[in-house]
């Protein structure tokens, strides 16, 4: 794809579930190698560390996170929620790798709403 069809630039964040395997980490790596600023989310903290570390091995070094997340636990989406909002201000995507835990994820897909549309208004020329 040429750069004049990109509709994302390097500010553009994605934000991945379940980035510290399979095909979270996949669509984590492709994110990065198409230029998104990639958040990288997961349970297990040394795991989302790793892979975190093992994208960076690859060359991806900038605009590039990783932040613990529990997608079962409104506590862990809240702090989730509020790190986005303080370190970028914004969510441009959300990519939800639940597969087993469908059920928990309304409460996240609300709080990324809040991040996505707030943003969206405070960016606004008035």
């Amino acid at each position: 794809m040429s750069s004049a069809e990109k509709w994302w630039t390097k500010e553009s964040v994605a934000l991945v579930t379940g980035a510290n395997k399979g095909i979270g980490f996949e669509v984590a790596r492709q994110l990065c190698e198409n230029g998104f600023t990639v958040i990288l989310t997961a349970r297990n903290e040394e795991r989302g560390r790793a892979a975190l570390h093992s994208l960076r091995s690859q060359g991806f070094q900038h605009n590039l996170e990783f932040f613990p997340f529990d997608v079962t636990s409104d506590e862990s989406a809240c702090r989730l929620a509020e790190w986005i909002k303080h370190s970028y201000g914004k969510l441009d995507i959300l990519v939800q790798i639940l597969l087993d835990y469908y059920h928990y994820y309304k409460f996240f897909v609300f709080q990324a709403y809040e991040i996505v549309f707030y943003s969206k208004l405070s960016n606004k020329e008035t």
